[in-house]
């Protein structure tokens, strides 16, 4: 969907945009400058979101880390990229983005997977709330039980 430049990009229109850029792009994907990217900082664990700055023609890049940190040379077998990450470089080639697309592309937004983890901690609370009221009606329950108790104790 080639859009003019002069043309504000809705969210949706965006989103649309970066599904078509993922479906193209291979599982070894390559880098491009600008692009988001998890990387191992000096080679140690856990990858950190970094952007890249430069690529090497040995086929090392420089990466510029989310505290501001740049690390040179940093090997392609440090770097992992993500379908979302790459999928939302240069989206302003398409056409100027509205503010909620220019927000939402931070990191490569994907709505459905946030949708997915909406529902999953719906789930998780829909849980919660039926085992603290199994609790409560347990707890009721034995009161109840303590109390007929009584009344008998007290009858005999």
């Amino acid at each position: 969907a080639v859009q003019k430049k002069d043309h504000l990009l809705s969210l949706h229109e965006a989103d649309k945009v970066a599904q078509e850029r993922k479906k193209k792009m291979s599982k070894s994907a390559l880098l491009q400058i600008g692009m988001w990217v998890e990387a191992l900082k000096y080679g140690k664990t856990p990858y950190l979101q970094a952007k890249v700055v430069k690529l090497n023609l040995d086929g090392t890049s420089d990466l510029e880390f989310e505290d501001g940190k740049v690390q040179r040379k940093v090997k392609r077998e440090h770097v992992k990229t993500s379908m979302a990450f790459g999928s939302m470089v240069g989206m302003e080639q398409e056409g100027k983005l509205t503010f909620d697309a220019k927000r939402d592309r931070w990191h490569g937004y994907d709505p459905s997977a946030h949708k997915l983890t909406i529902d999953r901690y719906n789930r998780q609370d829909d849980e919660r709330r039926k085992r603290r009221q199994a609790a409560k009606d347990e707890k009721y329950r034995r009161k109840e039980a303590e109390k007929e108790a009584k009344i008998k104790k007290l009858e005999e």
